[in-house]
């Protein structure tokens, strides 16, 4: 017992010397618009499903991930509840090797992987999440366009209506 406790200790100095020099940050949106929205298990799934399908993933710069690092820093995050989601977008944001499973709204962020959830209130942080999904989901913004809604900072408002407005009436 002893000599397992002696050999344990020494492995864990090793252990976490290994841990604080994996610093890699990276995040990726899939290409994938959703058409409907989602119970919070129902995007669980969701992301097994664009895994399998190997649907594309868009690579965000190192200045976008240090942008979207600096906006959770700023949040303070709560546990989130089952609960309906309208549409929102997937990402995967991996962090000292973890990988986290992440859906992106205008003015919300949840990480599905530890079941936290951010609420962004600061406006500054809603628009870049939002020019961050015009610039990578062209889609969305031509169906707009399509549709008679010209203007960027209409989309922002037609996107933020209709982005997880359940997040209102969720328990605190």
């Amino acid at each position: 017992m002893k000599t397992m406790l002696l050999v344990l200790l020494t492995c864990l100095p090793i252990i976490s010397l290994d841990s604080q020099t994996i610093h890699t940050q990276k995040m990726y949106l899939y290409e994938f618009f959703p058409n409907r929205g989602y119970t919070t298990m129902g995007a669980v799934g969701q992301f097994i499903d664009l895994e399998k399908a190997n649907v594309k993933k868009i690579e965000l710069s190192q200045s976008e991930v240090a942008q979207f690092e600096v906006i959770l820093s700023r949040v303070k995050s709560k546990r989130h509840h089952q609960t309906k989601l309208n549409e929102c977008f997937f990402s995967i944001y991996i962090k000292d090797g973890l990988e986290n499973n992440i859906l992106l709204s205008g003015k919300c962020i949840i990480n599905l992987s530890n079941r936290k959830q951010y609420k962004i209130e600061n406006t500054k942080h809603q628009k870049w999440i939002n020019d961050l999904l015009i610039k990578y989901n062209l889609k969305k913004k031509v169906e707009l366009k399509e549709a008679g809604v010209n203007n960027d900072s209409l989309f922002l408002k037609y996107y933020e209506d209709m982005c997880l407005n359940s997040f209102d009436l969720q328990r605190k």
